[in-house]
């Protein structure tokens, strides 16, 4: 497993502070060795690090 850091602009704010303009994003993802497990692996989030993709997040806070 490997940690990864990934930036976001934030366009808009459903709910909750409407100053906030970017979020960072911590999560993991298989290394290239484990990424071989194939059927049965967990479904773990993938973001590609080039171009410019919209996502709709629903995020809570870490407890």
């Amino acid at each position: 497993m490997i940690g990864v850091k990934t930036e976001f602009a934030v366009r808009l704010t459903l709910k909750g502070p409407k100053d906030v303009k970017k979020l960072l994003l911590l999560y993991y993802r298989l290394s290239i060795e484990e990424n071989r497990w194939g059927y049965g692996a967990p479904n773990l989030l993938d973001i590609p690090p080039q171009g410019h993709s919209t996502f709709l997040m629903f995020l809570v806070p870490r407890l």
